[in-house]
């Protein structure tokens, strides 16, 4: 038996924001039921909030853009988390070590909006000849990156991380690390990566990458 379609009342001026808000409120509930971006359209969005596709287009012009602003609100969750892991650990180091177990469990938690958020190809404007890509909004102050930056600075800055180390590099490798772990951990391809205990994979990891950070004689 079909299921009827509810139609939500024309909303009146000035409620758009509202309409956003119940369109994202819809995509996270169907990536939540679903667990597949594919399974969500823009037209199941559509039924689920009562209104027809042209309205969603009026606040998103494409899937991709509505997937990834429902994202966002558990990106900014996710940001929140790593920075009251920070907050509490007792050094650089651990700060490193308590939120990289941090991303990983909400990588876990939340599988699919991690291979939306971190395991697509992004769409970006075109630049012209001359002009370099603005990545304030992905790496800058103010954002999970940035914080990582911090937090290695902090360990130059204690004497915990070797002073030769380029602030950038060590964050890109730190990422990298943390990110590869988590990425095959919601893979669940055990001819990739058996099932196991991605936590202890990663505190292997961070002890080898620690070790190699850690200046001469100084136990990481």
């Amino acid at each position: 038996m079909t299921r009827p379609k509810v139609k939500r009342p024309r909303s009146r001026r000035g409620e758009g924001d509202k309409l956003r808000e119940e369109i994202l409120d819809a995509t996270e509930a169907l990536l939540s039921q679903t667990a597949d971006r594919r399974a969500v359209s823009i037209r199941a969005v559509a039924d689920a909030v009562g209104v027809t596709a042209p309205s969603i287009y009026r606040h998103f012009p494409d899937k991709r853009a509505l997937l990834m602003a429902a994202c966002q609100r558990h990106f900014d969750d996710l940001q929140q988390r790593l920075e009251k892991m920070a907050s509490v650990a007792e050094g650089p180091i651990d700060a490193l070590r308590e939120t990289g177990h941090a991303y990983l469990d909400w990588g876990m938690d939340n599988p699919e909006e991690y291979r939306i958020m971190f395991m697509t190809r992004p769409e970006s404007d075109a630049v012209t000849d001359g002009e370099e890509m603005d990545y304030s909004d992905t790496i800058g102050p103010g954002t999970a990156f940035g914080a990582l930056i911090s937090m290695i600075d902090t360990g130059l800055q204690a004497g915990e991380i070797r002073a030769d180390r380029n602030i950038f590099d060590v964050a890109i490798a730190v990422f990298s690390l943390v990110h590869g772990v988590t990425s095959l951990a919601i893979s669940n391809d055990p001819q990739f990566f058996p099932r196991t205990d991605a936590h202890r994979t990663l505190d292997l990891l961070m002890d080898w990458t620690f070790a190699g950070l850690a200046p001469a004689g100084l136990d990481s």
